[in-house]
């Protein structure tokens, strides 16, 4: 008895099942085609999304810690905008102009947190003015644009003179101002985010400038289309110098038309500095009248970066569409290859049905259980695609085997291919898909969502790799005998064998065992350095050079800090943090944490009563201290608190004065660094417990 007899004979039920498969293909294949349709329109629906939640452990304390009070004192969901001045400080009237307008236009970008922003154009950023009598008034450090170079020098003034100001919302230089703003994760959309940002934050005060302030949408009536009218023209702009005047409204650029302040910036970006541009304005006064006007672009005076986990997660959505075009030039080399070697068009083709038919079942799958496809993901489909293109390529080499074997009889060929690899191929399958199934032990959302998805998409692969197979073979002609031959005396497979002799040689054997065994070595020695979180400040999400990570470095570079470390103060009970004892520890645990060379700066309440005490005493340093007893700390947090509304002192405390926060500003979240921060921080908090309340 041969020992293909013998084969057959130990599997009996396998080579009848191949039959019956062939037999009863029509039912078989429609029952498959009709699951693989729904899946397709399931995997079309799909959208990319990212949840900041999901990729956090949420049953670690420090997480819980964050969501109860993200909506309060602000989330991790950060965005660090910084406008710097090429030449010159920023307190002249158009950069502080832009600035406000800046700040303006991010309150207004969709899931912002209105409150927590932080920049001198913002409502909330107050400074303490003496008034007649004694008495002292907490006001806006901007009310408005300023009109005149008094007004740009009076806010320089107060700015210097305001510590929680100074060095922090504005550099030590004044060559620049931070925006600082939070999002809401319930209502955060990170495509979404990162177009307005760049339209209607950047473009307009940056690239898309031209001199002029434009007019913007009303606040209370933000849905009424806005035409881009001139509202403040500035001397010695290239708008002042094209002949524009105030009340202008430009309605063209270069014949295109524009609608508003941000489809004109859009115009306005798309040409370079020096070049003319011809405008068609409408003349205050004058009608329906356009007139041509011809502007030249101006070199760019301020330069705008903005960091944060939206803009970096926005930069990652803008290449989701480099990564497709990335998975169809790997697709078409590795279909050449597949070519190089089975030199026949259905060698090609037949690993790529197992591939697309797999996909669709897996993608699919991710929309039936109500998950989103994350792009930080998207590296998935290339592996199990890859996975499954490599079980059909392992059936049709296979298959050729098995068709020469029977003198070239499609069918038994079909069936012994089919039934030869049943087991060693269902086999490796379910191994993986367990294998991957273990990530679910991961207490972390998105991975346990990607345990459960890869698993079904692996194993969807016996569907289409080993119930479709001996079908999709019946349909596809035969392979020509010549083709079957040629393929074992092509090049590619000459060179594979001579590979595959060489490594099982005696000399072979040594070397490859030596070879693995140097870089095992060199492997373990180099675990030694391996660093846990990332290992630099720039984020590994993209190249170093780019557009994100320059910025975030230029604003590091600037400021000192980016990252905020936030650490709650929680009370036991009402006016806790009006307890000079809690507010000692707060401003103590600043001046400690403040020495590691990874945080920048930090801010607490401490700062505000600090502040307040100075201004009493005509800006004395050594008045800068915290009251003696709760009944003066009350008073004072009065003096800066009065008259605002519970939702702008809601970022610095609660409004019953039971919580408030520590915020520390830290250069970068290399991992080393996090890992000693959080120690100190613990030994701290073990070392200088508080009466009244709990560091969390």
């Amino acid at each position: 008895m041969s020992s293909g007899t013998a084969s057959e004979q130990d599997k009996r039920a396998l080579y009848w099942l191949g039959e019956r498969l062939i037999d009863y293909r029509h039912p078989v294949m429609f029952v498959v085609l009709i699951i693989t349709g729904v899946f397709a329109y399931w995997t079309f629906q799909l959208k990319l999304e990212t949840s900041f939640g999901d990729l956090l452990p949420q049953s670690h304390p420090f997480v819980q810690v964050h969501n109860r009070y993200a909506g309060t004192f602000g989330g991790a969901n950060n965005i660090q905008l910084m406008v710097e001045s090429k030449e010159g400080d920023i307190f002249t009237v158009p950069t502080l102009t832009r600035i406000y307008q800046t700040t303006d236009e991010m309150d207004r970008v969709h899931g912002v947190n209105h409150n927590p922003i932080d920049s001198i154009g913002h409502r909330t950023t107050r400074y303490l003015r003496a008034q007649s009598g004694g008495f002292l008034k907490a006001e806006p450090v901007m009310l408005s644009v300023p009109k005149t170079a008094e007004d740009a020098a009076s806010i320089r003034r107060i700015v210097h003179n305001t510590e929680s100001i100074y060095g922090i919302l504005v550099s030590l230089d004044d060559h620049a101002a931070l925006v600082r703003a939070n999002f809401i994760e319930a209502r955060l959309d990170h495509r979404r985010t990162f177009t307005e940002i760049n339209e209607r934050v950047i473009a307009p005060f940056e690239n898309g400038w031209i001199g002029a302030l434009i007019k913007g949408p009303d606040p209370l009536h933000p849905e009424v289309p806005a035409p881009a009218i001139v509202e403040t023209l500035y001397r010695g702009t290239a708008a002042a110098d094209a002949g524009l005047r105030q009340g202008d409204t430009i309605v063209s650029v270069e014949g295109r038309p524009v609608k508003d302040r941000v489809a004109l910036a859009g115009q306005i970006v798309k040409q370079p500095p020096g070049a003319a541009v011809t405008l068609g304005v409408k003349r205050a006064g004058g009608g329906e009248q356009v007139e041509n006007v011809k502007l030249t672009i101006p070199e760019r005076d301020l330069q705008v970066y903005v960091a944060g986990e939206p803009r970096l997660y926005g930069w990652v959505y803008s290449y989701a569409t480099d990564v497709f075009w990335i998975f169809t030039v790997t697709w078409c080399a590795e279909w050449i290859l597949r070519w190089l070697y089975f030199h026949d068009w259905r060698g090609a083709l037949r690993p790529s049905i197992t591939g697309v038919i797999a996909a669709f079942w897996g993608l699919g799958f991710v929309h039936l259980i109500g998950f989103a496809l994350d792009p930080l993901i998207l590296v998935m489909p290339f592996l199990v695609s890859a996975r499954a293109v490599s079980h059909a390529i392992q059936m049709h080499d296979r298959y050729y085997e098995e068709f020469e074997r029977h003198n070239w009889n499609q069918r038994k060929a079909i069936v012994a291919a089919f039934a030869e690899l049943f087991v060693p191929t269902f086999a490796g399958v379910i191994t993986d898909a367990l294998g991957v199934l273990v990530i679910i032990l991961v207490p972390v959302v998105m991975l346990q969502k990607l345990a459960v998805v890869i698993s079904w998409w692996i194993s969807a692969i016996t569907v289409s790799e080993m119930l479709l197979n001996p079908i999709v073979y019946y349909y596809l002609r035969a392979p020509d005998p010549e083709v079957v031959l040629a393929r074992d005396k092509g090049w590619y497979k000459a060179a594979i064998n001579r590979l595959t002799d060489y490594n099982l040689s005696a000399f072979g054997k040594r070397f490859t065992l030596a070879f693995w065994l140097i870089l095992a070595v060199i492997g373990a020695f180099m675990m030694q350095g391996l660093i846990v979180g990332d290992p630099t400040s720039a984020s590994p999400l993209v190249w170093s050079d780019s557009p994100y990570n320059v910025s975030h470095a230029h604003i590091q570079d600037k400021f000192g800090g980016v990252e905020p470390l936030i650490v709650v103060a929680e009370g036991k009970d009402r006016d806790a943090m009006k307890d000079p004892q809690a507010l000692r520890t707060m401003v103590k645990f600043q001046r400690f944490l403040e020495r590691d060379p990874a945080v920048g700066y930090s801010f607490s309440l401490g700062d505000i009563l600090r502040s307040v005490n100075m201004v009493f005493h005509e800006l004395e340093p050594k008045w800068g201290v915290i009251p003696n007893t709760a009944r003066d700390v009350g008073q004072t947090f009065f003096v800066f608190f009065a008259n605002l509304p519970p939702t702008e002192t809601a970022k610095y405390v609660d409004p019953s004065y039971t919580t408030a926060h520590v915020t520390f500003f830290c250069r970068n979240h290399k991992g080393d660094n996090v890992a000693r921060i959080i120690k100190r921080c613990q030994e701290f908090i073990r070392d200088n417990p508080m009466e009244k309340a709990n560091f969390r």
